[in-house]
């Protein structure tokens, strides 16, 4: 079996009895490798979402799905002190979960992404977000990716940089933050990536640009650069400000015991 990734976050083994205060957001690790934890995670699933993980292709599809809807439950059945097969979820219109109306009285925004065995799950109670993570790899068609769909600012940036891992870098920059925000707003990548401007650089903080050309559309949003392990890259984009943010490893094999 897959050994899952390491995380720099200190880990999570309790779920907390109440949600994130008024501006604060929590960001937590977890793996999707699969493990003595995943059945009893898949045993949380309602029977929409069990079929859903049985219609994946891959093995890896599967623990990647069930280990991020079954924590998901996990953590809103304890914050909305119910049994977590008691959650009811729905969808945006481009497939985005959020909580079903019903529970309006208990506004929870969360999102959730996963990549190559690490996965991340972001709560927020004030603002909607998104996340995205990604393992840090070469990528064949990393330039003609870029021309397609980035803006013109960082296709400029791009080709500037010299060294190979540097650009690579740069690159993962670009694509997480750019999903991030997408997911946040629940457009999908048909929105067009290249509407959407970030910086690039370690040396530069992650920042929302523009979209469509407009400084002013970007303003009110927040964009986190996050490094949840060794190798892999994540970014957190949120409509509000981010007066804390909370990372942790979700200790699964604990949290499920």
């Amino acid at each position: 079996m897959e050994l899952p990734p390491a995380s720099f976050w200190p880990d999570l083994i309790r779920l907390p009895d109440t949600g994130p205060r008024d501006g604060e957001v929590w960001v937590w690790s977890f793996p999707t490798t699969g493990g003595p934890f995943l059945p009893r995670l898949e045993a949380l699933l309602n029977d929409q979402e069990a079929q859903r993980a049985n219609r994946l292709r891959s093995n890896r599809a599967q623990a990647e799905f069930v280990s991020g809807r079954g924590l998901l439950r996990l953590v809103l059945g304890r914050l909305l002190n119910c049994p977590p097969q008691a959650v009811r979820l729905s969808t945006t219109g481009n497939g985005k979960p959020v909580l079903a109306p019903d529970h309006s009285n208990a506004p929870l925004h969360f999102n959730i992404a996963h990549s190559h065995g690490m996965g991340l799950l972001a709560l927020a109670g004030h603002a909607e977000l998104g996340v995205d993570i990604e393992k840090v790899r070469p990528v064949g068609d990393q330039d003609s990716l870029a021309r397609r769909y980035f803006h013109p600012n960082e296709v400029q940036h791009l080709e500037g940089l010299s060294g190979e891992v540097e650009r690579r870098l740069a690159f993962f920059h670009a694509w997480t933050r750019k999903e991030a925000f997408l997911k946040a707003t629940a457009t999908g990548i048909g929105f067009g990536l290249d509407r959407v401007e970030v910086t690039l650089g370690a040396e530069v903080p992650a920042r929302l640009v523009c979209i469509d050309n407009s400084e002013e559309n970007a303003r009110g949003w927040t964009l986190q650069h996050l490094e949840p392990s060794n190798g892999w890259m994540a970014a957190l984009a949120l409509k509000a400000p981010c007066s804390r943010l909370v990372t942790g490893h979700a200790r699964l094999d604990q949290l499920t015991g």
